[in-house]
């Protein structure tokens, strides 16, 4: 049987993506950092070096501030070279349609459905949400329009149901004057409701 070839070592000569870099156990960013300052490691079960030659990209949604990354300090700063901050896309509205449209393509010819736009008041509703599941949400609503629509064209219908709902006004603050604790507590308990 011969042995199998890990991703970093599939990955000499161009480039190994870590997503969710601080998630990954600190067992593991051990090994890493230990791969990253030889740049050489030994597969489990060989005898063989191996000197793979690549770029290496990390990418994590978790803060990078020094008081709340999970990351080893050493590995930190050994894969901290170049720092790409990218906003969410709540931040950045006008990326909505363009993406949209990828997303469109991409699924339309995955599923093999003849849908080929989206209608203006839907693409309205995407650019209006507030996305908390940045571009992942995105994708996976317009995959789901895109597999319900009927037409050759994805409707607001097509879309989940709460991003045809406008933003939520904020409700006004309470005056609390002398209340109780219990009070505020109901109080905010029916302001919530």
């Amino acid at each position: 049987m011969a042995d199998k070839v890990g991703l970093v070592e599939l990955a000499s000569g161009g480039s190994l993506l870590l997503d969710e870099i601080a998630e990954i156990p600190p067992q593991l960013q051990v090994k890493l950092l230990r791969l990253l300052q030889e740049r050489e490691f030994m597969p489990i079960g060989s005898t063989r070096v191996v000197r793979p030659d690549f770029r290496l990209i990390c990418a994590t949604n978790a803060s990078l501030d020094p008081a709340t990354r999970k990351i080893r300090e050493d590995l930190f700063f050994r894969i901290n070279t170049i720092t790409l901050e990218i906003p969410p896309l709540r931040d950045r509205p006008e990326d909505i349609p363009l993406l949209s449209e990828h997303f469109l393509s991409k699924f339309a010819k995955r599923h093999e459905r003849n849908v080929r736009a989206i209608h203006p008041a839907a693409q309205d509703a995407l650019v209006r949400h507030a996305w908390p599941g940045n571009v992942r949400e995105l994708e996976h609503v317009l995959e789901r329009a895109v597999i319900v629509a009927e037409g050759t064209e994805i409707l607001i219908n097509d879309l989940p149901d709460v991003l045809d709902q406008p933003e939520t006004a904020q409700a006004p603050m309470i005056d609390h004057g002398q209340l109780t604790l219990a009070e505020i507590e109901r109080q905010a308990i029916l302001q919530t409701l």
